[in-house]
């Protein structure tokens, strides 16, 4: 990301870039997050990534598990619940557009 944007904040790079691993179950419910070692496999100080795991913490992806430890958070049958009908208004919602705005050569293809 920092390639395509020089001017990105680099806490925000790396909280982008944690949070998709984490709903994406790259790092499972309840996996350590270790701040140094997270700064050391990226080459950079500890403070951005400090400042991203707070956020995330802040956000409910992570939790204090003991003490400083961080872990990524469960997610609960109620958060399931609302996911779901989030994602089912969104598909719904993308496939009306798709029938508005198809064309003649995508309709062959399908």
């Amino acid at each position: 990301m920092l390639a395509e944007n020089p001017f990105l904040v680099l806490s925000d790079v790396i909280y982008q870039s944690l949070y998709n691993d984490i709903i994406q179950l790259k790092m499972p419910p309840d996996s350590r997050l270790n701040e140094s070692k997270i700064a050391e496999e990226l080459g950079i100080s500890r403070s951005p990534v400090k400042s991203a795991l707070s956020k995330l913490e802040k956000d409910g992806l992570v939790y204090k598990k003991s003490g400083k430890i961080l872990a990524v958070s469960w997610m609960t049958k109620e958060d399931g619940y609302s996911l779901y009908e989030a994602r089912s208004a969104l598909e719904g919602f993308a496939a009306s557009l798709a029938v508005i705005r198809i064309t003649a050569e995508q309709m062959k293809e399908l």
